[in-house]
């Protein structure tokens, strides 16, 4: 299976399945059959009615123009020069919405629009003692309409006043105090599910910092924590990155005194670690470390790549204040480490607050500065991220298919060609899940649930499965599970499709954790003008490596619940007609729109493929019989932290069936009546006789535009007709009877057209059933039984309780 995930749209027209890769419409060529829950939600409606026999009218093409191969950011990128705003003043921070910037300068407050390159003041901040905005003041944003705000504090000052502003109303709204004075070491952020909350610490070199908590919901302040480490000055600045945890700069303390502490603050227990210092050496006969204008700012709930770097500004030294600071940071999460970026094109300092902030795809820097220093103090920058790297990546063809059934199975055979550069061998990353699932969105704001219970599955490892997971929609990359953030494996804009030929994903490395087990989100999509959306996810997932190139074979098929197996497996696999074992195997369920399917996995490797190498590998399946669904994948990876996954048209789906016989059972009044069936069709239950209606019905799955048929031996000493009634889904099909004296054979068939697994409901009606149970005595039993049924429901009546 590639895809599994759920995109309802038309439900009696589609059983709304749709796999890991999430293909759209304008993945395909016109003349590749292919499935319509490969459509996304919002494509056209029409789509789903028509027939999967190929020749289908490309919609929406150009969709993917702007689909390019996003790799981390480097340290080699540039800032630019924007426009002149104003100068710094005493009382002054910056931060942005996503799409624009708010700058808070001693009495005034403004906006920058990147969309129109404008730059207007907004209404006036509340003066609530003749001063507004004072040393110390900080914004954060709350991801909605309010921007909150610290008012700061100058030395000697006892000042609390907290307000926030509305954007959409462009108006001002004082809130409840905070319990402590305000000072240079003040920082705030936004922490969303399940906070829901402001952080922040207040405080500073002349009095004791506080962490403390701000709920919006009824408008009132936590309790205070002292920051250990005496506390926070100039400089100071915290962000949020979507963890369990508040990354904090702590600026200076004592003015001649260079500092260079970054922490990380747990939420959960308040308890402060300190992290690997910010670089801030000293230059230009400075002391160094952090000082006036030092600034954190993490971009990651904008942008899918940046999810594991926070930046920074070190501000003007330690001591003296009078010196320009220039210098930008990145700091990487995972490696607790620093690296210093390209140099602003002025300098920053002499005045306490935060200049970072991120509008428009696009990390700004405001100069915030005196109007006597270089650059007029009132520059305003942005920065401008590397070009990523070329990957100069391998391109696969399909020379060749040929698809031969064989007594038991079927044997596949691909030839490719890689026509692009050499696929370097290596390792590339697979993620493994023991169960996977798909959620819907739905509501506002978007949310679903990942319910235990219908899993049967203890999803966070607490011994239980009664567990409810909240999850809430982000962006197409994003969610929350629980308060935790879940960044997929997939993104949208790193989709590539390739001369009609392929399409290749170059998926990221991402995993989240809940409770004791780590999961990956493959896949979220939200479509606001449907008001829907799914987030797939694979549950208890680890990583892989895998040898790289290589070929990974799924077989997949219905199941019946989280314990279903697979009954059908790879036998031999021939590369370039030599033998070669699979180098790892795994099996997996999974749950869509309440149905469970089964996936068998096998990956091979290719080894080094150069340029222009053509290779063929023949597959050989064996099993029940049964519908079943081969997919096919190519794997490779120039580094550790992307995976490139291939689909190559025409190879990535084969639909097969294996024909066989099945050995089923009836039971009735404690004596068996075997049942042969000889099909290629899915019938996982025995068939079931229902006596008053003379009647043998089972369920048969199939998948794609294949014919099915059934060959059925049924002991005419249980149920015999002269004609036969043979409907499936209602729907009589024609058929062919013949006999030994002793059993019935029946004989017919039916094309499935739906590109998914189809269940349909096949009825087998005769005139008699059981010679030993004449049908004469049908009625009077019919009757009798009426008649008890008419006793129950008097005596239900008799003991209905009373209203009160």
């Amino acid at each position: 299976m590639i895809l599994k995930e759920t995109e309802r749209l038309l439900q009696c027209a589609r059983h709304a399945r749709t796999h890991k890769t999430a293909m759209a419409i304008e993945d395909f060529p016109a003349s590749f059959i292919f499935r319509t829950d490969y459509l996304e939600f919002g494509e056209s409606l029409d789509l789903l009615r028509k027939t999967v026999s190929g020749m289908l009218t490309l919609l929406l093409i150009g969709m993917l123009i702007l689909a390019f191969n996003v790799l981390q950011v480097r340290a080699d990128g540039s800032w630019v020069w924007v426009r002149n705003t104003v100068t710094g003043s005493y009382g002054e921070a910056v931060v942005g919405t996503g799409t624009a910037l708010y700058i808070a300068r001693g009495s005034s407050f403004y906006r920058y629009l990147p969309v129109d390159n404008s730059f207007v003041e907004l209404a006036s901040p509340p003066k609530p003692d003749g001063y507004a905005f004072k040393t110390g003041t900080a914004l954060a944003w709350d991801f909605g309409d309010y921007i909150y705000a610290l008012f700061g504090a100058a030395t000697g000052d006892s000042r609390r006043w907290f307000y926030r502003y509305s954007i959409s109303n462009n108006s001002w709204e004082a809130l409840a105090n905070t319990p402590v004075d305000h000072g240079e070491g003040d920082a705030i952020t936004w922490v969303a599910r399940p906070y829901n909350c402001i952080y922040a610490t207040i405080g500073g070199e002349q009095r004791p910092t506080f962490l403390m908590r701000y709920y919006p919901l009824n408008n009132s302040w936590g309790p205070e924590f002292p920051v250990p480490g005496i506390g926070m000055g100039d400089g100071a600045s915290l962000v949020w990155a979507g963890r369990d945890c508040l990354y904090a700069l702590r600026g200076e303390y004592y003015e001649e005194e260079p500092l260079y502490d970054f922490w990380c603050i747990n939420l959960t227990s308040s308890t402060l670690t300190s992290l690997a210092d910010i670089p801030a050496t000293p230059h230009s006969g400075g002391s160094g470390g952090v000082g006036d204008g030092g600034s954190l700012l993490y971009i990651g709930f904008w942008m899918t790549d940046q999810t594991d770097y926070i930046y920074a500004l070190s501000g003007n030294q330690a001591y003296p204040d009078g010196i320009p600071d220039d210098r930008t940071y990145k700091y990487t999460i995972s490696t607790n480490t620093w690296e210093c970026l390209a140099d602003l094109p002025f300098g920053v300092g002499y005045y306490v607050g935060c200049r970072l902030g991120f509008a428009d795809g696009h990390i700004y820097a405001w100069q915030g500065a005196p109007s006597t220093w270089e650059g007029g103090g009132d520059d305003l920058a942005t920065y401008e991220f590397p070009t990523p790297p070329t990957v100069e990546v391998p391109l696969f063809e399909l020379l060749g298919k040929e698809v031969r059934e064989v007594d038991g199975g079927m044997d596949v055979t691909l030839t490719f060609r890689n026509y692009g550069f050499d696929a370097t061998s290596g390792t590339v990353w697979i993620p493994w899940e023991k169960v996977w699932y798909s959620t819907e969105l739905r509501g506002s704001p978007p949310s679903g649930n990942i319910t235990e219970n219908l899993l049967q599955f203890d999803v966070n490892g607490d011994g239980d499965t009664a567990d409810v997971f909240t999850v809430h929609y982000i962006d197409n990359k994003t969610v929350e599970v629980d308060g935790v953030t879940a960044h997929a494996l997939f993104i949208p804009e790193q989709r590539i499709r390739y001369d009609e030929k392929g399409i290749y994903d170059v998926l990221e490395k991402n995993s989240f954790r809940l409770g004791l087990k780590n999961h990956t989100l493959d896949k979220v999509s939200y479509f606001p003008e449907y008001g829907y959306g799914y987030a797939g996810f694979g549950i208890d997932s680890f990583f892989r490596y895998h040898p790289s190139p290589n070929i990974e074979f799924v077989i997949e098929q219905v199941g019946e619940s989280i314990n279903s197996t697979s009954t059908a497996e790879i036998v031999g696999v021939k590369l370039n007609g030599a033998s070669s074992p699979y180098e790892f195997n795994f099996i997996s369920p999974w749950l869509d729109g309440g149905q469970w399917y089964v996936d068998n996995a096998y990956v091979y490797p290719l080894g080094f493929l150069n340029s222009n190498a053509v290779f063929t590998v023949q597959v050989s399946i064996r099993g029940e019989p049964g519908s079943y669904l081969l997919n096919t994948i190519l794997n490779w990876a120039p580094e550790s932290l992307h995976r490139y996954r291939y689909f190559v048209f025409d190879a990535v789906e084969t639909p097969f069936a294996i024909t066989g016989t099945l050995q089923r059972t009836i039971t009735f009044e404690d004596k068996d009546y075997p049942i042969d069936i000889v099909t290629n069709s899915t019938i996982s239950e025995s068939p079931l006789l229902n006596v008053m209606a003379k009647e043998i019905c089972f369920n048969a799955t199939g998948y794609g535009v294949l014919t099915f048929f059934w060959n059925i031996t049924i002991p005419q000493n249980l149920l015999t007709d002269n004609p036969w009634t043979i409907t499936i889904d209602g729907t009589s099909v024609p058929y062919t009877s013949t006999t030994n004296g002793s059993h019935t054979f029946l004989f017919f068939k039916y094309t499935y057209n739906e590109p998914y697994f189809k269940t349909r409901r096949i009825s087998i009606i005769g005139t008699q059933v059981i010679p030993e149970f004449p049908s004469i005595m049908i009625p009077p039993l019919f009757m009798l039984t009426a008649s008890i049924v008419t006793v129950l429901l008097k005596k239900k009546r008799k003991t209905k309780p009373q209203l009160p």
